[in-house]
């Protein structure tokens, strides 16, 4: 599935500088879809294009908020568009399809939740609100890409909505530069991946934080319900970015050597800063 500059070569590290993609635009659970894609290209002066349609859908197990959950995607529909003229190239995709994520404890809060639309109508909103389950999701993605083999500079750009449900509006980029020194390449990124969680805190502030129907039990399964839905929202804010410094070293041709040092940043919750370290080989044959 077409989704980003690197769909194709994702489990062929060889074919990039990174020991792996800036996990900010690449951090998905699936590249591949159950359908049909149609490719086609050609050339228009000194231009060569493509053009690829897809249809299709998919099943993965994924996480939302850390939650395991079971994501299947349907009537999935995407078209790419790609050009390149000598050391420049873009290309763009955009698709649509519909989202469902299950997971038992997550269905089950909002079914409790649900449950007390007749005591507190916004209360069977926010359950409909937040459950994932046939939502119309789009995603829509850019890059641009100059390499004048000396030296080459990328960026790619996503954005990823789920209408009327928990996931929270994505949006993802990262800008890359190196340097090709003979056999060795150094190079630097920096990523970036927020989402913003303003429906989910919306949905939670049309509700009470309690309420008094003369049944303490029934009031204080309202008041966790409703702790649980806060906290729930709360956590699909995202702001992160990330520094990779890395070096490349092409032993031979098909044999490549590389280090990766990345510097994490949180600005939501510190505690989650952390550097990373990986040294890696990419051999093809």
């Amino acid at each position: 599935m077409p989704l980003f500059k690197y769909s194709a070569s994702l489990d062929v590290g060889y074919a990039y500088h990174w020991i792996t993609p800036p996990d900010a635009v690449y951090g998905i659970d699936f590249n591949n879809i159950d359908g049909v894609r149609v490719d086609y290209s050609n050339y228009s002066g000194d231009w060569e294009y493509g053009v690829q349609f897809t249809a299709g859908r998919t099943e993965t197990d994924t996480t939302i908020s850390g939650t395991p959950a079971a994501l299947e995607l349907e009537n999935v529909v995407a078209l790419s568009f790609e050009a390149t003229r000598d050391w420049f190239s873009v290309r763009s995709l955009l698709a649509r399809g519909k989202v469902s994520a299950s997971n038992a404890d997550f269905d089950g809060f909002v079914g409790a939740l649900g449950q007390f639309g007749a005591v507190v109508a916004p209360a069977l909103n926010t359950a409909e609100g937040f459950s994932v389950n046939e939502d119309t999701g789009t995603f829509f993605e850019v890059a641009l890409d100059i390499d004048k083999y000396d030296w080459f500079v990328g960026a790619e750009f996503t954005q990823t909505e789920v209408d009327d449900s928990i996931i929270a509006d994505n949006k993802a980029y990262y800008i890359t530069a190196g340097l090709r020194l003979g056999k060795f390449t150094p190079h630097i990124t920096y990523e970036v991946e927020e989402a913003d969680n303003a429906s989910q805190l919306g949905l939670v502030g049309a509700m009470p934080s309690a309420i008094a129907t003369g049944d303490a039990a029934t009031d204080a399964t309202y008041s966790a319900l409703y702790q649980s839905a806060a906290g729930i929202a709360a956590t699909q804010e995202l702001e992160v970015s990330a520094v990779t410094a890395g070096l490349r070293y092409d032993v031979e041709p098909g044999f490549a050597l590389k280090v990766d040092v990345t510097w994490y940043s949180d600005d939501i919750n510190d505690t989650n800063d952390a550097t990373l370290l990986r040294v890696g080989a990419n051999y093809t044959f």
